[in-house]
């Protein structure tokens, strides 16, 4: 069973406002994906679950949670609206914009502390810097492909990360907090329950 989780566009958006609300309403575009990754990998390793609930990928820079960048791409026609009236994007920079709000209550505690270890830890670092440390991450170089996508799946995440709670005898160790997340494999109809 692959761990797989719902992507959540409201998360995502509170996650981009956050990170652009404490790099003082601006950063590269590049940056703004990897602190993401990072969140949502630390926000994981710690309680279950990714924050965004994305898929992360592997890309020529570095890991990327790809539905987010679609997500500010402007290629999620319903979320369009949302994520325009707090952010723009101008080629490869976004800025926050003046009016948006900064504080959402979509964020749960634990979501804002991973948010705030991983400004702490990683925030004032370059871009091509952060670039270059999320390339030697083992679990890019797992997954990662010469001049295209690929998956990196969670359970690669947990093998080089989750000790051995989380990752034992050649399979990730799934907790109840992540199975209650995790998208389920099986078509779920109104007469199966």
């Amino acid at each position: 069973m692959r761990i797989r989780f719902q992507f959540d566009p409201k998360k995502a958006i509170a996650c981009m406002v956050d990170i652009l609300r404490r790099s003082g309403g601006e950063c590269d575009k590049v940056k703004l994906m990897k602190l993401l990754y990072l969140a949502d990998r630390e926000h994981f390793l710690r309680e279950g679950y990714p924050i965004t609930g994305d898929s992360q990928v592997a890309m020529k820079h570095g890991p990327v949670p790809s539905n987010c960048l679609d997500l500010l791409d402007g290629q999620v026609q319903e979320w369009r609206e949302a994520v325009v009236s707090r952010i723009q994007t101008d080629d490869y920079h976004v800025r926050l914009r003046p009016e948006a709000v900064t504080n959402d209550p979509a964020l749960t505690d634990s979501e804002r502390r991973a948010l705030d270890d991983v400004f702490f830890t990683h925030g004032a670092k370059e871009t091509w810097s952060l670039v270059d440390e999320t390339h030697r991450f083992p679990e890019f170089q797992e997954a990662c492909l010469k001049d295209t996508s690929a998956p990196i799946p969670y359970e690669t995440i947990l093998k080089h990360h989750g000790g051995e709670d989380r990752f034992r005898h050649g399979r990730a160790v799934i907790s109840h907090v992540t199975m209650r997340h995790m998208v389920s494999p099986f078509r779920v109809t109104e007469t199966d329950l």
